[in-house]
């Protein structure tokens, strides 16, 4: 997802460590580390969006959100109808 031409530095640390670095102007386009890769495919995961990983507006994360409303509603509901006979 980045422009090219980009120069890869990588570091021989435990966290294998990535810089990416465009070869034009010399800014760093991203760091990409093991934590990272792992936070980043718990985030897809999370989200439901296991491709781009920028999509929170996808359909079943919408299904999957209403029915955790409607569980969550429905929990509070039998809450207090229990409380009522108590």
């Amino acid at each position: 997802g980045r422009s090219l031409p980009l120069f890869k530095v990588t570091t021989q640390s435990k966290d294998h460590v990535n810089v990416y670095v465009n070869a034009v102007s010399g800014e760093v386009s991203a760091i990409r580390s093991n934590a990272w890769r792992t936070w980043d495919f718990l985030w897809g995961a999370h989200i439901i969006d296991y491709r781009d990983r920028d999509n929170i507006d996808n359909f079943l994360l919408k299904v999957l959100s209403i029915l955790a409303l409607i569980s969550a509603l429905s929990g509070i509901a039998l809450f207090f109808k229990t409380f009522k006979r108590i």
